[in-house]
């Protein structure tokens, strides 16, 4: 049967039922009865909503995985931009996040916003050096 169905619509089913999954399982983690099943349900949600992102992008259910193709250089340096531009939105938003967590006094939420602002103020300075 699967074979009948193409592996985007796979994929889209699959991710959807994945954040079902885990909407389930963020709701039964809130109430203490039955955290620990939320956490077991947690597992396979984030499965499959991984299995339906590489189905996602597969075009036939025979092509080998990872396909094999390299991209030219055109395609390459697009990806770079756009992994700069987004490395340059995310360095001030958890900068802002970093701040805001520092004047309530949060601080596990400080240390994932300095963690997420020296990744994208690392990403910057690789991508800006790989373009030159």
């Amino acid at each position: 049967m699967l074979r009948t169905v193409t592996p985007r619509t796979a994929g889209i089913v699959a991710i959807a039922i994945g954040v079902a999954l885990a909407v389930c399982g963020g709701w039964m983690i809130a109430w203490p009865p039955v955290s620990i099943l939320g956490a077991i349900v947690l597992a396979p949600a984030t499965l499959l909503v991984a299995i339906g992102c590489v189905w996602l992008v597969r075009r036939v259910w025979d092509e080998s995985w990872p396909p094999d193709v390299r991209p030219d250089l055109a395609k390459r340096l697009r990806i770079r931009r756009v992994l700069l531009v987004a490395s340059g939105v995310l360095l001030p938003v958890a900068l802002a996040y970093g701040i805001f967590s520092a004047t309530r006094g949060e601080w596990g939420s400080l240390v994932i916003a300095l963690i997420l602002a020296l990744n994208a103020a690392t990403n910057l300075s690789v991508y800006r050096r790989l373009g030159q």
